[in-house]
């Protein structure tokens, strides 16, 4: 069994024995209450997959983890017979499919069934409700699973499997941003569900602050890395958890415990990936992660940062390199453009205000085993003078950068020119964006009878055109002719992410400008959109591109 410890972890073990050995502590560890929690967890049954129905058997992190949270216990807070918890926030910080949702079912279970709070209400929060209903069913199926809990509890169902698991006068529900109603909402048990998706702390709080009229409630917070550190889990919560775990400051009211890579480590050092996944060969099966990194790390960009964040629990941010220049460079085959007359395409087009760059971008599927761009530009003569972030002059000697007249983009020469480009091609159909796109050239190219379609600048349309795009370079399907603006603005590009992996281009984080770039994904968008036999990948979520 491996026994490689995070920093974070092994200074969770530290603060523990530190603890126990605490002169004039305020609280105590109790063998009896923490052996209580384990021997009812391991009682408790799979219900899905390879060990369905089979007893449950805990890892060495999870029962340090539970005999902590629930061995604690304060010298002075005894009511009724029980005593007062130590813990009443946790943070639980870790790797996708090492467990969490199951751990923290089985909290909720022990919390109506074994601590019996009168009237008890565990509430489970997420961004969306369907999301905070997932440890609500998880629960419901272990019940369902376990012989010895099956009887005891009422299970009901709703339209996403169970919507709310009763125990006598106690209850475990479910609470979303869009939840329409948290009726006799008094919380004595607390879980927010991947809190780094959480814009803000609403459901937190709300959650967080019913409890106070409870005698021992606990929040516990369960989360994967993410990929915005402005949010409040990296911003405010992980940054506390750290600094208490580094006896930086001193909460003896909140535990932590964090899974993720050293900074010193190496992500592609398989023998740390124990470090994030300490249910590796558990839950986390190593073949199926190694399997993960090779794609990781031969496709780069946005696949190596998803792995990153969500199978070694990193958090990243929008500053990861997308499409390498080195892969980029590779993508120019020497392919005749005399080929691209009269084939099929697809545009796109990045309409920017009156005074600035405009793109133009032709996609030709399936030229010689090759996807061929060819971009076109425009730019207002003041712009063109002024301008020194890129060799312009050389762009429209090159004859694809095309000088409009004035200060202002000439709408009119714009317009007859693509016109006058599409004239060669079979241009079946071209992508723009809704919100900025130039007064008047729309109309002018749609009266030419030029079909364009608005496409939203959003996650859901864009993530899959870039995912593509990203893809088709790593697989050396590209052929860009050597286009040195291309080249020079996907160097430019920086993503967004969000909560799911997702992206999209950044123009406001971006370094400079990536104007063709977002026409080029509009163009795939709009191939994607149309080629087989007009099948939408927009329609599709099940698309592996949205995996």
């Amino acid at each position: 069994m491996n026994t490689l410890k995070s920093k974070y972890y092994q200074l969770a073990l530290e603060r523990y024995e530190a603890d126990l050995s605490r002169s004039g502590f305020e609280y105590y560890f109790d063998e009896v209450e923490a052996k209580k929690i384990i021997k009812f967890a391991e009682v408790c049954c799979h219900w899905k997959g390879t060990y369905a129905r089979q007893r449950i058997i805990l890892q060495d992190w999870q029962k340090f983890i539970l005999s902590q949270l629930y061995g604690w216990r304060a010298k002075d807070g005894i009511i009724n017979k029980k005593t007062k918890k130590r813990f009443t926030t946790n943070y639980i910080d870790i790797a996708r499919k090492n467990g969490k949702t199951t751990f923290e079912a089985i909290k909720a279970i022990y919390h109506l069934r074994i601590e019996k709070e009168e009237g008890g209400q565990v509430w489970c929060g997420a961004t969306k409700e369907q999301q905070a209903l997932l440890v609500v069913n998880d629960a419901a199926n272990i019940i369902n699973a376990t012989p010895e809990l099956r009887n005891d509890f009422k299970l009901m169902k709703g339209i996403h499997g169970f919507r709310r698991v009763v125990y006598k006068n106690s209850y475990m529900s479910a609470l979303g941003q869009d939840s329409t109603t948290s009726d006799g909402f008094d919380p004595s048990h607390g879980i927010i569900d991947e809190y780094h998706a959480h814009k803000e702390d609403n459901i937190y709080n709300v959650i967080e602050s019913g409890t106070v009229a409870r005698f021992n409630p606990t929040m516990n917070i369960i989360t994967t890395a993410g990929f915005n550190k402005e949010y409040p889990c990296y911003s405010v919560l992980r940054k506390s958890a750290i600094d208490i775990l580094e006896g930086k400051i001193y909460n003896d009211n909140l535990f932590a415990c964090i899974f993720t890579l050293d900074d010193e480590d190496d992500w592609n050092d398989e023998s740390v990936w124990f470090k994030s996944n300490p249910n590796l060969n558990a839950s986390v099966e190593f073949d199926t992660l190694k399997k993960l990194y090779i794609k990781a790390s031969q496709q780069g960009g946005s696949t190596e940062v998803k792995f990153k964040t969500k199978n070694l629990n990193i958090w990243t941010d929008a500053s990861e390199v997308w499409i390498k220049d080195e892969d980029w460079q590779k993508c120019s085959f020497g392919i005749n453009k005399e080929l691209l007359k009269g084939r099929k395409c697809f545009g796109g087009l990045d309409l920017a205000s009156g005074i600035d760059l405009n793109a133009f971008v032709l996609f030709f599927p399936d030229i010689d085993g090759k996807h061929c761009i060819l971009p076109f530009f425009f730019m207002p003569e003041k712009k063109f003078k002024e301008s020194t972030e890129f060799d312009y002059l050389t762009a429209r000697n090159e004859g694809y950068l095309f000088i409009t007249p004035g200060a202002s983009t000439d709408v009119e020469f714009m317009t007859q020119k693509i016109i006058q480009i599409v004239s060669q091609y079979d241009f079946q159909s071209g992508s723009y964006d809704r919100w900025k796109a130039l007064n008047g050239t729309i109309q002018a190219l749609q009266k030419e009878n030029m079909k364009l379609n608005q496409l939203g600048q959003g996650y859901q349309s864009q993530s899959v055109p870039c995912q593509e795009l990203e893809k088709l370079v790593n697989e050396l399907k590209i052929e860009h002719f050597n286009n040195k603006m291309l080249r020079w603005m996907v160097g430019n590009v920086e993503l967004t992410k969000d909560a799911a992996g997702n992206i999209k281009l950044d123009k406001g984080k971006s370094s400079n400008k990536i104007d063709g770039i977002a026409a080029l994904v509009d163009a795939i968008a709009e191939w994607l959109l149309n080629y087989n036999s007009g099948s939408s990948f927009m329609d599709n979520p099940d698309n592996d591109l949205w995996l």
